[in-house]
């Protein structure tokens, strides 16, 4: 098994310039969901080489998705809830709370080990070993995803792309009608819940639809699906943008 994947650790789904800043703040603290350790991948490439990682190659895993608002976080927990084996999310985003855009910060993918799994979890229905988890993310170049802020659009290039990506990779097939309305109606409602991101998307949809005409257009259908149908149409258009690539 090749572990040379090169992971840069950061934070996040869509860090909306700066209103998107991951996980909670107490989950970052300490609170909440438990403790948590950053795993820099990209400054050493034997992280996933240690003992915690080695007797746990075998453990089979279950795949599920985290959001909270403006964040989403795929997550890998062990079947065996008895396991000692880690809990692990990755996503894309920034290194440390606090970072953004304006500090020069850039998006790009991050592994963090979690001590408690945290609630309200979306469970997809779908196991791997630790093993097979790892080789699918050693066949995703990290580079490839990293964002820098003049690249980043929330509805036509987000982080949301590391995460579908990797999900390819796993062999967890999202356009599967069950699974996508799940990831759709989980992730959407969870946007929908933020105020900031929701205005960040309505500008964003304004923005690419120019004219009186297609504005016009927009809020009345805005007006009729509402804001949970706004960002379940940007999941679900997403989604299928990344099955067609």
């Amino acid at each position: 098994m090749n572990f040379k994947t090169v992971f840069i650790l950061l934070i996040a789904l869509t860090s909306i310039v700066s209103t998107e800043a991951g996980f909670p703040d107490n989950f970052w603290a300490g609170g909440g969901f438990g403790s948590y350790r950053r795993l820099a991948l990209a400054s050493d490439e034997q992280v996933l080489r240690g003992p915690e990682f080695d007797d746990c190659l075998e453990e089979m895993y279950e795949n599920a998705l985290y959001a909270d608002s403006s964040h989403v976080s795929y997550l890998a927990i062990p079947k065996n809830k008895d396991s000692n084996c880690p809990i692990i999310a990755l996503d894309n985003g920034f290194s440390e709370e606090g970072v953004n855009f304006e500090q020069g910060g850039v998006l790009a993918p991050m592994l963090s080990i979690l001590h408690e799994v945290p609630e309200e979890v979306l469970f997809l229905g779908y196991t791997v070993t630790l093993m097979y988890l790892l080789d699918a993310m050693d066949q995703l170049n990290p580079a490839s995803y990293v964002i820098p802020e003049k690249e980043y659009n929330i509805v036509l290039n987000n982080c949301a792309t590391y995460i579908l990506d990797l999900m390819k990779e796993v062999g967890l097939d999202y356009k599967d009608p069950y699974t996508a309305a799940n990831i759709e109606n989980y992730v959407g409602k969870s946007i929908a819940s933020n105020d900031i991101t929701v205005g960040k998307i309505r500008k964003a949809y304004l923005e690419e639809n120019k004219g009186i005409y297609h504005k016009a257009s927009f809020y009345v259908w805005n007006f009729a699906v509402g804001d949970e149908g706004m960002t379940r149409a940007l999941v679900r258009s997403y989604m299928n943008k990344m099955v067609e690539e």
